[in-house]
């Protein structure tokens, strides 16, 4: 349980604290609204969720802050700092009055996608000072994992129990990254970026601008990642991510 304690209270744990204080906070939020909230709702519920995690993952981050797993603690870091920044671009745009039709919601929510590129420059290019793999694993397991899903009836009865397989993989895949070699490694890392594409396959069934947006972010990722990666001379090994 010492090896992978951490990365499921991360992929597992956070994700079911931070949906409890999503619904409470929206219920209760829909209740002083009298049931008019409109589109508020979801930005009070992503809001919400998104501070909840920031909240837990900064108060028990002393607590793993001296483990050896350097990939766990960027991971954790990196989550923490994707979760602060949500609940400050989602709380913010309702505090100004912005986020009152369906519109201004999407251009919230891709005003908060946009950005998560700043922090995903920073832990990437920190991840590949350890290898390029780290990079990519790093930046993708951290964005989620999902799995293909089974038909949509199936899906709407037994969504909890894809999302727990989903935090368990990811889990999984974060304990022992570091712990095994580097074709493991290298697996993982692909694994991770395949399915973050493949999550993006329901969209191309739509031809709209607003669906071109939100798929320019995985390209943008692979792309990034690569850009920023740590340049090593010809033949020196890799070194470690502090």
């Amino acid at each position: 349980m010492r090896k992978y304690g951490w990365p499921l209270v991360l992929f597992v744990g956070v994700p079911f604290v931070a949906d409890i204080g999503s619904h409470v906070t929206t219920y209760v939020y829909d209740m002083s609204a009298s049931g008019s909230s409109g589109p508020y709702a979801s930005l009070w519920f992503s809001g919400a969720g998104s501070l909840t995690s920031a909240v837990v993952l900064g108060v028990l981050y002393p607590l793993l802050r001296n483990t050896e797993r350097s990939i766990l603690r960027l991971a954790w870091s990196y989550t923490l700092v994707l979760q602060g920044m949500g609940a400050l671009v989602y709380f913010g745009a309702i505090f100004a009055g912005y986020g009152d039709s369906l519109s201004q919601v999407v251009l919230v929510y891709m005003l908060g996608a946009l950005l998560s590129f700043l922090p995903l420059l920073w832990f990437a290019r920190r991840a590949s000072r350890a290898s390029l793999a780290h990079a990519f694993f790093l930046v993708f397991i951290v964005g989620g994992l999902t799995l293909p899903g089974p038909p949509e009836v199936l899906l709407f009865y037994f969504q909890w129990l894809w999302e727990l397989a989903e935090g368990i993989l990811a889990a999984w895949l974060l304990a022992n990254f570091e712990a095994r070699g580097f074709w493991f490694r290298r697996s993982a890392a692909i694994v991770v970026v395949v399915l973050g594409g493949l999550a993006y396959l329901p969209l191309l069934s739509v031809f709209l601008l607003t669906t071109i947006l939100f798929l320019l972010p995985f390209p943008l990722q692979l792309a990034l990642i690569y850009l920023v990666r740590v340049r090593r001379p010809a033949g020196a090994g890799p070194c470690h991510a502090p």
